[in-house]
């Protein structure tokens, strides 16, 4: 529970310091992820959604898997693509690597880093500036999309307001 708490007070600073609707590319590390699989087609419904978000969260905390309390969506790159915004997995960053049936590797490489600060409604929104954004610089996606949550709805009742960082692997393209 410690290394949890840890991990996602490294996310809340990460969220509280970043630049909101700026594109960069940069380098990053290779990343290990607990990724379970949604098995959507298209954007499900609250109940939906809450029950594959729900046991994703279940089978991290029977697993005692040490991820932190904010989780993420993986959208696969030929959706992406097509800019479907339809989650194939949701994930949590652990550690290291570990031996579990689930573990996604997250390889290391060039990315289009993008945050976004807004409502949860607003996500889809994002992703379309983000893959808009990857293009008008000259670069395309070459790997799926990773919304990662960083400061949830729920700490900001305030405002209602959340933060999320979409990645994704880009080449030059004119390659």
């Amino acid at each position: 529970m410690r290394m949890a708490l840890e991990q996602s007070v490294g996310s809340y600073v990460e969220g509280a310091k970043c630049q909101y609707g700026v594109l960069e590319v940069r380098q990053m590390p290779e990343e290990y992820l607990i990724a379970s699989p949604t098995r959507y087609t298209k954007m499900p419904d609250e109940e939906t959604f809450l029950r594959t978000f729900r046991n994703h969260l279940k089978y991290c905390e029977q697993k005692e898997l040490s991820t932190r309390l904010q989780a993420g969506e993986i959208i696969p790159l030929e959706r992406a693509r097509r800019r479907c915004f339809v989650e194939s997995h949701y994930f949590n960053p652990v550690q290291g690597r570990v031996e579990d049936e689930r573990l996604y590797i997250k390889p290391a490489g060039e990315y289009a880093v993008y945050y976004h600060q807004g409502e949860l409604e607003d996500l889809e929104v994002a992703f379309h500036l983000f893959v808009d954004e990857v293009e008008r610089q000259g670069y395309r996606l070459c790997g799926d999309v990773y919304e990662d949550d960083l400061v949830e709805e729920l700490i900001l009742s305030q405002t209602g307001l959340s933060v999320a960082r979409l990645t994704a692997r880009v080449e030059r393209a004119d390659r």
